[in-house]
């Protein structure tokens, strides 16, 4: 099977990862695609450079509370920057291990990843047209008219369209993952050739473990992002006494991104830990197992290859989704991080207040 045929399973999301400054899966050498990846590197660099220069401009016109709102957005350039350059040093790992997992699945199976790819899409452009709208509102709104509208265009589609990226790619991914889970129990249930079953738990194993490698630093990135940028940017409008309007103005521009970056986020821990807790239980695949072996004479090689079965299997069934090889994806991170968000959020309100 061509590579060329396996990396079309990603169009048309193919697009939306040139959009975030990077041309894996699109299989072309054309000079004016490379030409559109280093021409979004340079402007994502001014881009950065502005937002770095106009927070540095703040710091010496506001001082005290009123920075609260300066500090949170350079700590949000600083992580997405960061989450940039971590991906295109991740890229070839990146585009190897989804190239291995989709030559793994069958045909059937490719039909929805594609569908799935262009589902994906589609998410991500309805959360940038969102982005784009609450900035033109706002620029409509106060009246403001200038060269700098281009800047905050380019940072809905390439710093804020790059957290919805990587987040949807990663569930895209692990959708992938869960694809080749849920075939075990068909071949289970049809017909065990028992190294065929185990090197296909082998390669479920390998999978995940690059998966954590490669893009599980990504969910770590964006909630430390989201934390940083939704506690400061609480205590900002809580602590300055603000007018109705300046409010109005501050939840349409400064608290849209935040919310929906929070919705994809969530979104794609609840769909990984959907994928965990629905892919066949070791009960189930034991089960299978044991089935097979009664239909035939057990002889000491088949008994021996039941043992090593139950030792991948159960190898398999601890084989979790980590964000940065630290916390295991799952409904326990969510929480956690929802009641740290509150906890830090009251305490800093309350110290900056005294």
């Amino acid at each position: 099977m061509s590579e060329t045929f396996i990396k079309s399973t990603l169009y048309p999301f193919s697009i939306v990862l040139l959009i975030i400054s990077n041309d894996m899966f699109l299989n072309s050498k054309r000079y004016y695609i490379k030409l559109v990846k280093y021409v979004l590197k340079v402007i994502i660099i001014l881009v950065a450079l502005r937002i770095y220069s106009f927070c540095i401009q703040q710091t010496l016109i506001y001082t005290g509370k009123q920075l609260i709102y300066v500090v949170s957005l350079m700590i949000k350039t600083t992580i997405i920057l960061f989450g940039l350059i971590y991906f295109e040093i991740k890229c070839l790992k990146i585009e190897k291990t989804i190239v291995d997992i989709i030559r793994c699945l069958s045909d059937r199976d490719r039909k929805r990843l594609k569908l799935y790819s262009t589902i994906m899409t589609i998410l991500w452009l309805m959360f940038v047209i969102i982005s784009l709208i609450s900035a033109f509102t706002y620029f409509i709104y106060c009246r403001i008219i200038s060269f700098y509208i281009f800047y905050d265009v380019f940072f809905s589609l390439q710093y804020y369209g790059f957290i919805i990226a990587t987040n949807l790619l990663l569930i895209h991914t692990c959708y992938a993952v869960y694809l080749m889970e849920k075939s075990l129990l068909i071949t289970a249930i049809n017909h065990i050739n028992y190294e065929d079953f185990k090197q296909h738990l082998l390669n479920i194993e390998r999978h995940k473990d690059s998966i954590n490698e490669s893009l599980g630093i990504f969910p770590f990135l964006w909630f430390c992002e989201l934390f940083s940028t939704t506690c400061l940017r609480l205590c900002y409008f809580v602590i300055n006494k603000l007018s109705v309007q300046q409010i109005y103005i501050g939840l349409a521009v400064g608290m849209i991104e935040p919310i929906c970056i929070f919705i994809i986020n969530i979104s794609c821990v609840l769909a990984i830990n959907y994928y965990q807790t629905h892919r066949p239980t070791v009960l189930q695949l034991m089960s299978c197992v044991d089935n097979t072996l009664s239909k035939t004479l057990m002889t000491d090689r088949k008994l021996l290859s039941r043992i090593i079965l139950k030792d991948c299997i159960h190898s398999y069934a601890n084989c979790e989704y980590k964000a940065f090889n630290v916390f295991t994806i799952n409904m326990k991170f969510l929480f956690t991080f929802l009641g740290s968000v509150i906890t830090f959020a009251v305490m800093l309100i309350q110290l900056l207040n005294t």
